[in-house]
């Protein structure tokens, strides 16, 4: 996606990560302690702020977006922040044939599900998730 290209040096001037993360924490970690979550899926990471939190914390993250420029200033983020964090661009409706592992939890935060815009991409995107990422029982939670 162009536009997120162009927009990932200043992505991160549009959001209050240490406010963002202090209201939504106790909601993901009360998800991730009860279903013992270990290994978390991001869909749509963007400039990875939910991943580098979590791998932070002590999970084994995987961040997904379709912006190649997002992806790289996630990994320099988790460079310089010395953060065990994976970050690759790829399609969240096509996943599935690059990252074979399973996930306790996938996660979809913010806006990325508005950017699927018909019926056979949101179709696509359960299939990958459901089908060929998730643990069994595991989570699988949109949020915008």
């Amino acid at each position: 996606m162009k536009f997120y290209d162009r927009l990932a040096q200043t992505y991160d001037y549009f959001i209050d990560w240490d406010t963002r993360i202090k209201n939504e924490d106790p909601f993901y970690q009360h998800l991730f302690q009860e279903r013992l979550a270990y290994s978390i899926l991001d869909l749509g990471c963007a400039t990875g702020g939910h991943s580098l939190y979590w791998a932070d914390k002590g999970f084994n993250v995987i961040g997904i977006d379709s912006s190649k420029e997002m992806i790289e200033y996630a990994r320099r983020q988790a460079d310089t922040r010395e953060i065990d964090a994976e970050f690759q661009c790829l399609q969240i409706t096509d996943f599935s044939s690059s990252i074979q592992q399973r996930f306790d939890a996938i996660i979809c935060a913010g806006n990325t599900l508005s950017h699927l815009t018909t019926l056979e991409s949101l179709q696509r995107l359960f299939q990958e998730s459901f089908q060929k990422a998730l643990k069994k029982p595991a989570w699988l939670f949109f949020t915008s």
